[in-house]
């Protein structure tokens, strides 16, 4: 269950990722389920990596993937630190 959870979000992702126009896969990227509720049910290091290859600062990328990020999934995702995303999942996709 939290595997193809964690392998849609990744697909999620890469969709924001190609709706913002960048080429290429991205090796690297991290999707991990949360310890702490305040910081999301998963988090990835998607903006931090995929920065050199988009050519502009982590912050600015993660705030331009979240945008793209489907409301049917998520209830919010926040960018923390230098670049991370926490994502929150809605209650209903979790019970799904």
């Amino acid at each position: 269950m939290v595997e193809s959870l964690r392998a849609h979000i990744q697909g999620l992702l890469a969709a924001s990722w190609q709706k913002l126009g960048l080429q290429g896969q991205l090796a690297d990227i991290e999707i991990k389920g949360s310890d702490r509720s305040e910081f999301g049910d998963f988090s990835s290091n998607i903006a931090l990596v995929g920065a050199q290859q988009a050519k502009m600062p982590p912050r600015k990328l993660a705030e331009r993937l979240v945008a793209g990020l489907p409301e049917t999934v998520f209830s919010r995702a926040e960018i923390a630190g230098p670049g991370f995303v926490n994502l929150f999942l809605r209650p209903d996709v979790i019970q799904s």
